[in-house]
């Protein structure tokens, strides 16, 4: 596995990036249950509206990640990660509980190569707020964004089923009532978008609409 595959965390090595890395505008962590593959292939939206129709399946997974069995995706939801890399437009990263997985299983079906990923935490309450720990989310996905956010000038896109409910826990737990992603907004204005979709649908045609926007305009 190259280094850029390496796994990266608050408290890993992090690797060298390569120059054409470095000279990317922005860097896209994504999650693959519930986002990249939905928990159902529903036809339609919550609103009545037509759903994917271009479904592909991964044979065999690995039961990580909640699946047992074959895998399904969006061919268009595939086409749009794997141009916006190959063209120089974003960094993909996974941050996803497949950790290296990823690479094994889902990138060769993808058409994308070996992606830096994130090691889980094994301690999720650790930073959480209103528990006499340092103030600071308690989820070890937004522990990554948040050390990204810090050490790192791009811009960030972030797609993950988890992250309203998530970051409404994590108000609910906060002295001030302010969830992460608010604190982030204040502290880094306009240098991240956060895609939560619902975890039955998977990324829609609405929100690859809304990245592919992002992307183009992306500080």
């Amino acid at each position: 596995m190259n280094t850029d595959a390496a796994p990266l965390g608050p408290t890993s090595p992090r690797p060298e990036r390569s120059e054409p890395d470095r000279m990317r505008r922005a860097v896209w962590f994504l999650d693959v249950d519930g986002v990249l593959a939905p928990m159902r292939r529903k036809r339609r939206l919550v609103d009545g509206t037509p759903h994917h129709t271009d479904w592909r399946r991964i044979r065999d997974t690995h039961p990580v990640g909640g699946w047992l069995g074959d895998l399904h995706y969006s061919a268009a939801v595939a086409s749009l990660i794997r141009r916006a890399h190959r063209g120089g437009e974003v960094e993909v990263r996974w941050l996803t509980t497949w950790e290296e997985e990823a690479n094994q299983v889902l990138a060769p079906a993808l058409g994308l190569p070996d992606l830096a990923w994130s090691r889980r935490h094994e301690r999720e309450d650790v930073g959480s707020a209103g528990q006499g720990h340092a103030p600071g989310p308690a989820w070890w996905k937004a522990q990554v964004i948040e050390e990204f956010l810090r050490t790192d000038d791009r811009a960030v896109l972030w797609c993950d089923d988890e992250i309203t409910a998530r970051d409404a826990a994590h108000a609910e737990a906060d002295p001030a009532g302010r969830g992460f992603l608010e604190a982030w907004a204040a502290e880094h204005p306009r240098r991240l978008l956060t895609v939560s979709p619902g975890e039955d649908y998977g990324l829609t045609a609405a929100n690859l609409q809304e990245i592919a926007c992002w992307l183009r305009a992306a500080p």
